[in-house]
């Protein structure tokens, strides 16, 4: 009876046990984007694979400071000089696909006011200010991704008197510099994936295909 009743009001339904379903329901909790949640990701860790002495190779978290989309921070146990010390390491290759398999754009406002941090000790008035300072286009995934990057490249903004606008991109600047992306496989459901071709800038000229997500 429930189903002929949205049936009559036009209801479509994808699968019919799940009308079954909702007439049994009393109450539904739902959240609804910029009540509970805000729309913004953040990576909380970096896992890596690592030497483990005579014991093999082991998976190490690091942690990852910082909020919302600012990317002034750090990654635990990793230091700036890793990238340009190894870069054909693990870290340089994360960074390379991050960077380069990414559609999303940090942006800086340069014109932001820094009213200093005894105003903004609230953790929700830091990440308000956080945005206000640093705008996103694009997926929240992959913004957060842009801003891990910052965090493991050689390029320590905190260090610096830069402005907004340049310390949003400048170690994406230094992969982008590396390689050149010239074909794109976009994600679709089925490889639950998205891929790039990328060629290198200097040297020999070899190609890379960086895939990101989750492909079986």
């Amino acid at each position: 009876l429930g189903t002929r009743r949205m049936a009559e009001r036009n209801v479509i339904v994808r699968k019919l046990p799940s009308v079954e379903t909702l007439g049994c329901t009393s109450v539904i909790c739902t959240d609804k984007t910029g009540t509970l949640t805000s729309n913004q990701m953040t990576a909380v860790s970096f896992v890596s694979l690592e030497e483990a002495g005579g014991e093999g190779i082991r998976t190490v978290e690091h942690a990852v400071t910082g909020s919302s989309y600012n990317p002034i921070g750090t990654v635990d146990g990793i230091t700036r000089e890793e990238v340009p010390n190894n870069q054909n390491g693990a870290i340089a290759e994360a960074c390379d696909i991050m960077a380069l398999n990414n559609d999303a754009r940090l942006i800086g406002n340069d014109n932001f006011v820094d009213h200093g941090q005894e105003s903004v000790d609230d953790k929700k008035e830091q990440q308000e200010a956080a945005l206000s300072k640093y705008t996103v286009e694009g997926e929240p995934t992959e913004a957060a991704l842009l801003c891990l990057v910052e965090k493991l490249g050689p390029k320590d903004s905190s260090q610096t008197d830069l402005v907004p606008s340049t310390i949003a991109s400048q170690n994406l600047r230094y992969f982008t510099s590396r390689w050149e992306r010239y074909a794109t496989l976009e994600f679709d459901r089925k490889r639950k994936s998205m891929s790039v071709l990328v060629k290198e800038r200097n040297g020999d000229g070899r190609s890379k295909l960086f895939v990101k997500g989750a492909p079986s």
